[in-house]
């Protein structure tokens, strides 16, 4: 390995391991450390090295994972000891069949464009903050660094939004095609919904979790609700008609998939119960992409060389989450 890829590998694990530590020295909430070491570093190793490549369609792929994170929530539910809140229950199952839904077109959209996919990633989060402001009044946990450190952050997350689609632009451009202008129609739709319900979901998953509702709960309402849009697309996606699969794979792939998944979103409602969602938000949006960035370089050695403006928007959303988190937790 070149002299070039090896300093920005120990630059890649500097910055994690610097985050990390200031976040355990702040007396940040353990949910959030947590969240961020199990969802935004460790699933995108996991993932990536045992899941990623795999041949299953996602006829197979999607109910798989699905079936296993409710078989993960149902064991954590019981051994819990968790008294079921039926109500509660009901609300969440209904979550879990628009998640599932919102989920399937995710995987669309991405199989359709991903580069295109990803400048469009952060619609969610925005609306489940917007939606926090206005109804939960969260406005009251913001201090004048938190605003600053979220101004920071957001920024530097669209500036990187924007340099991934005039990127794409230009790659389609080299190879000759027009991509970008022909998207289809259907895109977009997939695009529109998983937004619109997964901000709105997340929305939800705080206000139950200021209502009191249990971690074992809302996972056992979230995968028992995902199981009805998997049972479908199992039994309709033409995607898994007359093509050959291993079973096998089809278990590996389920397990380790729903495992990191499970944990993630446990996690993160457990960091809702005890944390404001328009702190923690900007936080989670910055670690998922910087940290996935990193991870390509620290693990996989991937060839993509970030530009300084790129490295410079990394650090700025870096220093715009330690802003939040050292005025928060001071």
């Amino acid at each position: 390995m070149s002299k070039y890829p090896r300093s920005r590998m120990w630059l890649a694990v500097t910055i994690i391991i610097g985050f990390l530590l200031t976040m355990f020295f702040s007396n940040v909430s353990m949910p959030i450390v947590l969240r961020v070491v199990i969802a935004s570093i460790a699933s995108q190793v996991i993932i990536k090295k045992i899941v990623s490549g795999t041949s299953l369609p996602i006829g197979v792929s999607f109910p798989s994972a699905y079936f296993f994170g409710f078989l993960i929530a149902l064991s954590y539910f019981l051994m819990a000891g968790d008294h079921l809140q039926f109500t509660a229950l009901a609300v969440i199952i209904g979550m879990g069949i628009f998640n599932g839904f919102a989920s399937w077109c995710n995987w669309e959209a991405t199989r359709i464009s991903q580069s295109m996919r990803s400048v469009f990633m952060f619609g969610d989060d925005v609306i489940a903050m917007g939606l926090c402001f206005m109804i939960l009044r969260e406005d009251q946990f913001m201090s004048l660094w938190v605003w600053i450190g979220s101004s920071i952050s957001l920024t530097a997350i669209f500036m990187l939004a924007r340099r991934s689609y005039l990127s794409a632009k230009k790659n389609l451009a080299v190879k000759g095609k027009k991509e970008i202008k022909n998207l289809p129609v259907t895109f977009f739709v997939y695009v529109l919904a998983v937004s619109l319900i997964w901000g709105i979901v997340k929305f939800a998953e705080r206000y139950l979790a200021l209502e009191g509702v249990s971690v074992g709960t809302f996972l056992l309402g979230w995968y028992g609700g995902a199981l009805l849009p998997a049972i479908i697309i199992f039994k309709f996606h033409p995607s898994r008609i007359n093509v050959e699969y291993s079973w096998l794979e089809a278990g590996k792939y389920g397990l380790v998939f729903a495992l990191t998944a499970a944990t993630a979103i446990g996690l993160q409602f457990w960091t809702y119960m005890v944390t404001p969602l328009v702190i923690v938000q900007p936080i989670f949006m910055v670690s998922d992409m910087v940290f996935s960035a990193l991870i390509g370089l620290i693990f996989f050695k991937e060839a993509r060389s970030y530009s300084r403006t790129e490295w410079f928007y990394f650090g700025l959303g870096l220093v715009g989450s330690l802003f939040i988190i050292l005025s928060f937790y001071k």
